[in-house]
Formats: structure tokens, sequence, C-alpha cells
């Protein structure tokens, strides 16, 4: 069998990233075959060969997750030292969102600049300063959204439509963060009363196809019936594509064994197939089993709902770490 080709793993890669079915072990084999060729200097690297914080500002034309992913390949292969890459990329047009996005994910970073206005880097600057504790550097309505997040205050309705004029789901974004960045933590960790509210809030907002999602990424049990309903068609019109995507939130919370698990109360949570929390307030599963065992086309949900533990995206260099530093 022939070598592939850098730019035929990274088509690989994408490949990979975009399937319900591939694992994060082939992820990683495919990196570490990446990272080879990109350490002996393939041509086709955008990565100069005498790494420089300097030299990675071209990586801002990229799209975002090759950029962020070669940012990752620079500070494996070169030493690059990232708080000089940080500040050289903030100063560049361009270069901001790159280095919100390393903030956002790296909390081992500092952050020293102003909150920025664009909408979409507000949400990366927003995940930046709660990631460190720091939500008492954050403006309004931020600030209370971290708080919701933390579990310190209540979602209110008035918050959600701010953020939703803030950063709405038809918003132009280049892709470092959408909507979903800011309501799903807010759903996830919202009461089961708030978050049938919050799907049926999306419904006058979002296509059905979108609601459906918000259905599965709750990992409500309370969904399930709707979900299953809305799989086999009931109530809309034979939509495939919305019956399709039913049955991918169905394989989110009941796994490939397609099993309910049984538990007293009618909600509760669950996740491929396993309890997260039962109905009765009981301690939430470790996330860390799901991170590895997940196929990759699901493995975004786990920042929803365990975002203070893992690094990186699901795009990163070996899909992201389990671990808190830079």
């Amino acid at each position: 069998m022939m070598q592939q080709t850098l730019d035929e793993l990274i088509a690989t890669r994408r490949a990979l990233l975009a399937s319900d079915d591939a694992s994060l072990e082939q992820l990683r084999q495919v990196d570490r075959r990446l990272l080879t060729r990109a350490e002996r200097g393939d041509a086709a690297s955008p990565l100069p060969d005498n790494l420089t914080e300097g030299s990675l500002l071209p990586l801002a034309s990229l799209p975002v997750d090759e950029a962020t992913l070669w940012l990752e390949v620079a500070v494996s292969i070169g030493g690059v030292q990232v708080r000089p890459a940080l500040d050289a990329l903030a100063k560049e047009p361009g270069g901001e969102s790159l280095s919100w996005w390393l903030a956002a994910n790296y909390p081992g970073l500092s952050v020293t600049r102003e909150f920025p206005e664009a909408p979409e880097l507000q949400v990366l600057a927003a995940r930046a300063h709660w990631r460190r504790g720091q939500n008492d550097k954050l403006p309004q309505p931020w600030k209370e959204w971290a708080a919701v997040v933390d579990g310190h205050k209540e979602l209110s309705r008035p918050l959600v439509e701010t953020l939703w004029d803030i950063l709405p789901a038809d918003a132009r974004v280049e892709g470092f963060a959408s909507w979903k960045d800011w309501f799903y933590p807010l759903m996830v960790g919202a009461h089961d009363d708030w978050q049938l509210w919050m799907v049926n809030w999306l419904l006058a907002e979002v296509d059905t196809t979108t609601t459906v999602e918000a259905m599965g990424v709750s990992c409500a049990r309370r969904f399930l019936s709707w979900l299953e309903a809305i799989g086999a068609g009931t109530g809309l019109d034979g939509n495939e594509d919305v019956a399709d995507a039913a049955e991918r939130e169905l394989r989110w919370l009941m796994g490939d064994r397609r099993g309910r698990q049984q538990e007293p109360s009618p909600f509760g949570y669950q996740c491929w197939g396993e309890i997260l929390r039962d109905g009765h307030g009981l301690k939430p599963a470790s996330w860390q089993k799901r991170f590895t065992a997940l196929p990759m086309g699901f493995r975004e949900r786990c920042w929803y709902w365990s975002g203070q533990q893992i690094n990186g995206s699901p795009w990163s260099l070996f899909g992201g770490q389990w671990c808190v530093g830079d």
C-alpha cells in the first residue's frame, strides 16, 4: 500500500471527523502519520521550515479546523512558544480569531486582551474567562451566562433572548464559534422544565432538524418518546431528513444496543445507553469514558457537557486531551 501524501492524510482526517462510525483511535493513527510527515518538512505543509511566532500568521487564512490543527502541529514539532504566538496573532488582521480560539480551548494560557466586539469572538472570550474562573471580568450578558453555566444562577428567558440577539443561528461566522457554543452549555445544565422550554423556543427560531439535534444534545430521557415518534415520521408528513436526524439522536442517547435504561423517574439523563444522572439528582457520570468511546461524529458534544475538563476541540490534534494545561 502506497504511503498517503500529506494532502491525502488531511482529507482522510476530515472524513473521519465527520463520520458517525469512525473511532478516536483511527484519528490518532492518522495524526501520528501526519506529524511524522510534517516533521520531515513535507512540501505540502503550510508551516515554514524555521518556525517562529510571526511565521504562524499565514495560518489565519486557512479554514478554522485546518488553522487550529496546524497551530497545534507547530507547537508539537517546533517547540513554538504559545504565548508569544498568541500575542503576534492577535495583532494581525485575521489572527485575533485564532488567538481567542486558543485561549478558549487551552486554559493554561493567560488572557490579557480586552473583551472583543465581534459576536463570534465574544463567545470564545466568555468561554476563555469562564474556564479560568474569571467570571468577574466578563461584561453582561456573558457574566450572567457564566453564572448560569456554573449553576450559581437560574436560567431566564431574557438571558436566552439577549444572547440570541447577539449571536443567532443565522449569524455569519467564520467557523470559530456559533450560537450552539453559548446555547448548548446552558441547555445541558438546565433543569428539566427549562430544557423543555428551550426546545419549544427553538422551534420558532430554527428548522426542525436543528431542534431535533437539541433534543438529543440535552441527553434528557424525556425526549426519547418524542424522538421515537419523529423517527417514525409521526406528524411530520414523512420528512425523511427530520426522521433521519431523530434516528441519529436516538443512537446518541441509546447507543448501538438501542436499550432504554430503567429507573424509577420518567426523566433523568442518558448517553450512549448509559445513565448520566437520574431524576433524583445523583452525581453525573464521568465523561472521560465516552470521550474515547464515542464515534467521531458525536464527540463534539462532550465539549458542551464537560467543557471544563477537555482541551482543544473535536478537530484538534489527536482529538483533544483530558488534562488542563497549555
